[in-house]
């Protein structure tokens, strides 16, 4: 019977072994993160052909692909590349293609509020993302002496690369913002600069 008793002991706590390895091993093999958030809340969400709930998933390290579908509306695909250990937020808002979806969004205020939110957010992002890859719109927006030009930055078209806007209402001024842009170290010939007159509306919230 003693013996019976230590055996048993020696099976569980061999089990319990066991799970914490693979536990860990599970661990660092899905070391990556995606934390993935969807307008409407009801729409099915794949991720490698897996379906997945909303919120956070653990993923190997590697490229993704992420789906998001939902009945009378345009499916969303978006593609992921995580390395070892790193977390990416994937926030998606599908947009109604069928006449019964039409106002969705309007006749459920919940999707209407987490759609907004999930817009803000990649809008954020997007912000985040354009001052990484271009530094120099920290310094902006930028009157000129004697409002001569004004220089500013924006998203074109939904772009992820922002564009440089440069207001003058002469050449000399157009000229003028150039040579200002060199003197802070950076070399205008590799931006996209946008030229627009005085009068144009201004990308007042840097977006358009």
């Amino acid at each position: 019977m003693h013996i019976r008793k230590k055996y048993v002991a020696l099976l569980i706590f061999t089990l319990i072994v066991a799970v914490v390895i693979l536990a860990t091993v599970r661990s660092l093999t899905y070391s990556s993160t995606l934390t993935i958030e969807v307008a409407p809340s009801s729409s099915i969400i794949k991720v490698d052909n897996r379906v997945v709930k909303e919120g956070v998933t653990k993923v190997k390290p590697g490229l993704h692909t992420v789906v998001i579908d939902k009945s009378g509306f345009t499916k969303a695909t978006r593609s992921v590349d995580l390395k070892p250990r790193e977390s990416s937020y994937v926030g998606v808002v599908l947009s109604p293609n069928t006449a019964p979806t039409a106002n969705w969004y309007n006749e459920h205020p919940e999707d209407q509020k987490k759609a907004e939110s999930i817009s803000s957010y990649n809008f954020d992002d997007t912000v985040r993302e354009g001052v990484k890859a271009a530094p120099f719109i920290k310094k902006l927006p930028f009157i000129g002496p004697g409002l001569q030009f004004r220089i500013d930055y924006g998203f074109p078209n939904g772009s992820n690369e922002p564009a440089i806007y440069i207001q003058a209402s002469s050449e000399e001024g157009r000229q003028n913002a150039l040579k200002w842009i060199k003197a802070q170290g950076f070399d205008p010939s590799k931006m996209k600069i946008v030229y627009k007159d005085p009068d144009e509306p201004r990308p007042e919230d840097r977006f358009e």
